[in-house]
């Protein structure tokens, strides 16, 4: 059987189909859903919280980064507790959902709202689900249940509440942990890999649906600088001269990785951002937010 498509204009074949003929459309960082991943501090909180027009789940119940740029919640006193604008605070699932129902009202009410929202991190908000299932089935201990299946409804309802973002405009970036795990390869050989610490149940239901997975690192990287020498005092009491020499020194850099790293098996984008980007240590969001603004009419395939 042979088909033959019609002859003529492009743009005006397929009927009246409702699809977009060759017009790029990129998500915008602050409305994409992306996991971003790294070892505890490696720099991660640092760079979300650079984001001025974000909102930050404390999760991890952790200090600030010293150049927070958006909202925070929840926050923590000076007795490390944590806090709201109401005082004290319990970080349950019930609460997350609840902050997370006033943003999706602020969106679909046409009201100022925060994008991206950060879940800081999944490895923290799975206790608090855990613990609200518990309640739920008036059970003592997550042992209780059926493991298989409630993880399967742990899963599905963190989903569905990055959907409910999702679906209103708000971005949603979860962050993550790795570790290096050392995975058998034959008799007494090994190689370590990097694996993500969250589950695998839940990580299928993410993955098909995200814009970009990226990495942040803590690397060490040589430096020529050029210092100056001499000026010390010589046994006569003279000064030796002072001159500028060139010496190679290491230097602590931060760098969000998009494919280029130790984390590549994990890594994925839509867009062409380069491999690695240097991170200020401020304000680094704005930096990479306006690269992938620049390059958003250059997609790469899936």
């Amino acid at each position: 059987m042979t088909t033959t498509v019609a002859s003529g204009t492009m743009k005006h074949q397929f009927g009246g189909l409702p699809g977009f003929h060759a017009t790029p459309m990129i998500t915008p960082l602050e409305r994409a859903f992306v996991l971003c991943v790294g070892p505890p501090g490696e720099g991660k909180t640092t760079f979300i919280q650079s984001c001025p027009t974000g909102f930050t789940f404390n999760l991890d119940g952790s200090s600030t980064s010293p150049h927070v740029r958006g909202m925070v919640w929840p926050g923590i006193d000076r007795k490390g507790q944590l806090i709201d604008k109401n005082g004290r605070v319990e970080l349950t699932w019930d609460k997350v959902k609840e902050v997370v129902r006033d943003i999706v009202e602020l969106a679909k009410s046409g009201k100022p709202y925060p994008t991206p929202v950060f879940f800081d991190s999944l490895d923290a908000l799975l206790p608090l689900i855990q613990d609200h299932l518990i309640r739920e089935n008036n059970v003592e201990y997550w042992q209780d249940l059926d493991g298989r299946r409630m993880y399967g409804i742990a899963y599905d309802r963190i989903v569905r509440m990055f959907k409910d973002l999702l679906k209103v405009g708000v971005g949603v970036w979860a962050i993550g942990h790795v570790i290096n795990a050392k995975i058998a390869i034959g008799e007494d050989k090994y190689a370590i890999r990097p694996e993500l610490t969250i589950g695998e149940g839940l990580w299928k239901r993410m993955e098909w649906a995200l814009e970009m997975i990226c990495g942040i690192e803590r690397v060490e990287r040589n430096v020529t600088k050029r210092v100056k020498k001499g000026g010390s005092k010589k046994p006569d009491g003279s000064l030796r001269p002072e001159r500028e020499v060139e010496e190679v020194v290491k230097e602590v850099k931060y760098i969000l990785a998009t494919d280029d790293s130790e984390y590549k098996e994990l890594m994925k984008k839509r867009v062409a951002l380069p491999g690695e980007i240097e991170l200020p240590y401020e304000d680094g969001w704005n930096l990479v937010s306006s690269m992938h603004a620049a390059v958003a009419h250059h997609p790469t395939s899936d």
